[in-house]
């Protein structure tokens, strides 16, 4: 897996999740889904609403996941 953490225009963060897994149907995957009282991708989406950022989430059997968040910052970072 990797993780790449930038800064966008000094206003957002953004995130990418990324692996060469056995990946999934994004289509299958259905909100609330809770596995062993993990939220999972239900928790993440969650998450980003409640910080007023996206998820954009790109998956296919056979050719691993990639996850990106961006999240608006309250202040620039320097």
């Amino acid at each position: 897996a990797t993780i790449s953490i930038r800064q966008l225009h000094g206003t957002h963060l953004h995130c990418i999740i990324s692996d060469d897994g056995c990946g999934f149907d994004p289509a299958t995957v259905t909100i609330p889904y809770i596995v062993q009282d993990h939220f999972g991708l239900s928790g993440i989406r969650g998450r980003m609403t409640a910080l007023q950022g996206t998820i954009s989430l790109d998956s296919f059997p056979g050719r691993g996941t990639r996850v990106s968040l961006t999240i608006p910052l309250s202040q620039p970072l320097h």
